[in-house]
């Protein structure tokens, strides 16, 4: 099957609450992609992250991430940042 082909059987979860992330999904795995900027023709630009095979695994990857982005001056302010996203997250869910 081409590149072209298993493209065109992915699925995207793009949810505002997922920004700069979205979710591929095909029939075998969840791939977590995050937003680079700019566009290339008419796409806009997505780096593939990793491939999980359960979505939890996934959102937690992609909290990871998210507060990997920037620096922190104590472990306290680290973890309550992950905790916030977690909590946000959390509450996603449950709706």
């Amino acid at each position: 099957m081409t590149k072209e082909e298993l493209e065109s059987k992915a699925t995207y979860i793009e949810d505002p609450i997922l920004e700069p992330y979205r979710i591929k999904m095909d029939e075998y795995q969840y791939c977590l992609q995050k937003y680079v900027g700019g566009k290339k023709s008419d796409n806009y630009r997505w780096s593939s992250i990793g491939y999980y095979n359960t979505i939890d695994i996934c959102l937690i990857k992609m909290m990871n991430d998210a507060v990997k982005e920037k620096n922190y001056t104590s472990l306290k302010e680290y973890t309550e940042e992950l905790l916030t996203k977690i909590a946000t997250l959390k509450e996603f869910r449950l709706k």
